[in-house]
C-alpha cells in the first residue's frame, strides 16, 4: 500500500536526520528515524497521534537506546510542538550531540560550598503573646 508523502512541517523537522542518511521506515501510523553505527536512537512520528492534538499520545518520540519502547531515555512531545523545535532537536541528534558523555564538573568553590544555616533570633524571657497575660 503506497503510504501519502509527509507533511512539510514532518519534513522540516527531519531534515537534519535524512541529511544524516538515517534508516527511514514506515510502519502503520509511525514513521520512524534511526541511527546507523554504534549510535542508538532514534525519532517516532505517530501520525495518529498528531491528528489528535488534545490526545494524551505522544506524536513525537525522541529517545536515545536500543528502540523507541526500550530507550534509555526518552522525550515525548505534543501535536501541539513546533515543527523548528523538533528540527533543532533532530539536528543534535544527527550530529551525535545526543552522546555526549557527562564529565564531571572540575573541583571548585561553586563545588565546595558549605550551606550554613541561617542565624534563629533568640526569644526574650519578657516576650508574651498578645492577648496573654500572666
Amino acid at each position: 500500500m503506497e503510504q501519502p508523502p509527509p507533511s512539510p512541517a514532518i519534513t522540516e523537522a527531519t531534515e537534519p536526520l535524512a541529511d544524516a542518511e538515517w534508516k527511514h521506515t514506515i510502519d502503520g501510523r509511525y514513521l520512524t528515524w534511526e541511527a546507523h553505527g554504534p549510535q542508538e536512537g532514534g525519532v517516532q512520528f505517530d501520525a495518529f497521534a498528531s491528528q489528535r492534538p488534545n490526545s494524551p499520545l505522544p506524536t513525537w518520540t525522541i529517545w536515545g537506546g536500543h528502540t523507541a519502547h526500550q530507550p534509555a531515555w526518552a522525550l515525548q512531545l505534543s501535536a501541539n510542538t513546533p515543527a523548528d523545535l523538533v528540527q533543532y532537536i533532530t539536528f543534535e541528534m544527527a550530529e551525535g550531540s545526543a552522546r555526549r558523555l557527562i564529565h564531571p564538573a572540575a573541583d571548585g568553590l561553586a563545588l565546595r560550598t558549605t550551606l550554613v544555616p541561617a542565624p534563629v533570633a533568640k526569644a526574650t524571657p519578657d516576650t508574651r503573646l498578645p492577648g496573654h497575660g500572666r
